[in-house]
């Protein structure tokens, strides 16, 4: 067989990274992704494409990868189906027997052993010098809906898969059928009583009145996601601070449990100064997003420093606050640790906007630096947890007030496609994103120059390597 062109070969890399041949505009134009971008694409994903030879090196590299393991690190079905998968094994171990673990999601994990020997093979490949199989596997079980865990052993070698069983189709309740709803811009909600910012307790409002006069099924709402409520850089719902959490400026300040347990903000919230701003921030022409959080902020630390001194305490709220962190986990913990950081760094110096202008240990979540700043600041890594949790609450208040008033979908969350490449979600996992790349649009007739949405992409291998967990929990916490 002749050896493949430079072309063939950059074909194929890009073929097994998912970057597209062609594509086709709204007038029926073709256009062929270019060798440059398909170069310049996989340049970011770290393979090297600058000669034939580095192109074979890489795919190689990559055939190694995906044959020298025993289990693809996650697999995807549509159920109904039985567990089927595949190992990869050297030729000279087909004689060992197979210990299989399967851990459901919900239920006992259950085991069984298997001769290889005895498995049919579905191809092979030689990796200098060694002959590796690929064998089909079928259980003998049948896994419902969820995150399932199989793990296997063969002599010496081990590995794990995240086995995903999705449904065929969306899901849809039987009474529903369509639905229609009223779509609100929540930061543009303007009240007699909120604070120049729409919140949850206008969400209320907003749901008496389509269940009172429209009869509708819900109320559609603008990305919650958390921004950095700040000028010059952007205050897109779109291109949020993180995907996993919510924008503190949307709570309810006056409806939280500590606020009328607190008297020092009861006092503040009826001076004359903060009577005057509320009045000027309910009238401006655009939602003033750095003066509402900063108001916000003010009364927000002094219901924290009441919420402690119950916190320290094994009272009810204290147990269900330390239930939600033990909920959300390393999620939570990332966020507002982040939060922290970039309180503090802006802080000491008014120029630092963004955590790439951070020393370089800040920039690693996991450094030694990082861990021992959010031990000594525990008290501003709480609060901002505090938030999330406060957030948490007023949400789901809001979602059960909407099905009381018989709204049968009740609140539906708008999905921002992506993240500030500036924002948490970066700086916490930066290998599930691409450096490099921004995401847009090709040329429509709504924008013949195209668009560009100045987010990077997603990379898919690595979302793959963690079993999708990540993309799992962008959808839950909506």
């Amino acid at each position: 067989m002749p050896a493949e062109s430079f072309e063939q070969l950059l074909d194929r890399a890009a073929s097994l990274f998912g970057i597209g041949a062609a594509y086709h505009d709204i007038w029926g134009g073709q256009h062929f992704t270019t060798v440059e971008a398909k170069q310049a694409i996989l340049r970011t994903l770290g393979v090297a494409v600058d000669s034939a030879e580095e192109l074979q090196r890489s795919l190689v590299a990559l055939d190694r990868l995906n044959w020298e393991r025993l289990l693809p690190p996650a697999i995807v079905v549509e159920e109904p189906a039985a567990v089927e998968l595949s190992l990869n094994v050297p030729a000279d171990g087909l004689g060992n027997r197979a210990h299989f673990t399967v851990r459901p999601e919900a239920g006992q994990a259950s085991e069984l052993d298997l001769n290889l020997g005895d498995l049919p093979q579905a191809g092979s490949i030689e990796i200098e010098g060694r002959t590796w199989v690929r064998l089909p596997v079928r259980l003998p079980l049948q896994l419902p809906l969820g995150y399932h865990e199989i793990s296997v052993h063969v002599g010496a070698a081990a590995a794990t898969t995240r086995y995903i069983v999705t449904p065929a189709q969306a899901w849809t309740p039987p009474p529903l059928g369509r639905a229609a709803g009223i779509a609100v811009s929540l930061y543009g909600v303007r009240s007699g009583r909120n604070w120049g910012c729409g919140d949850f307790r206008d969400v209320l409002d907003l749901v008496d009145w389509v269940a009172d006069d429209v009869g509708a099924s819900f109320v559609a709402l603008n990305p919650l996601h958390a921004i950095h409520n700040r000028r010059p850089f952007n205050t897109s719902p779109y291109l949020p601070n993180s995907i996993f959490y919510q924008n503190f400026l949307y709570l309810d300040v006056e409806g939280m449990e500590d606020y009328p347990r607190c008297r020092r903000a009861q006092q503040l919230r009826t001076s004359p100064e903060v009577v005057a701003e509320i009045e000027a921030l309910r009238a401006t022409s655009f939602v003033e997003y750095e003066r509402v959080s900063a108001l916000k902020l003010r009364f927000l630390k002094m219901l924290f420093v009441q919420f402690l001194r119950e916190w320290r305490t094994d009272s009810e709220r204290a147990r269900q606050f330390r239930a939600f962190q033990d909920r959300e986990g390393a999620l939570l913990e990332h966020f507002a640790t982040y939060c922290a950081l970039d309180e503090w760094m802006h802080a000491r110096d008014a120029n630092v906007w963004m955590w790439s202008q951070w020393p370089d240990p800040f920039q690693d979540p996991k450094s030694a630096e990082t861990l021992a700043f959010r031990q000594k600041h525990w008290r501003r890594v709480l609060f901002y947890e505090y938030l999330q949790w406060q957030i948490d609450l007023q949400l789901s208040r809001a979602q059960e007030w909407a099905r009381g008033r018989r709204l049968s979908i009740g609140l539906y969350h708008d999905l921002a496609l992506a993240t500030d490449r500036f924002g948490s979600d970066l700086w916490a996992y930066r290998p599930f994103y691409v450096a490099g790349c921004r995401v847009g649009s090709p040329p429509d007739d709504f924008s013949p120059n195209g668009q560009d949405w100045a987010f990077p992409p997603p990379n898919a291998m690595r979302h793959r390597e963690d079993g999708y967990r990540l993309f799992a929990e962008s959808i839950r916490k909506n």
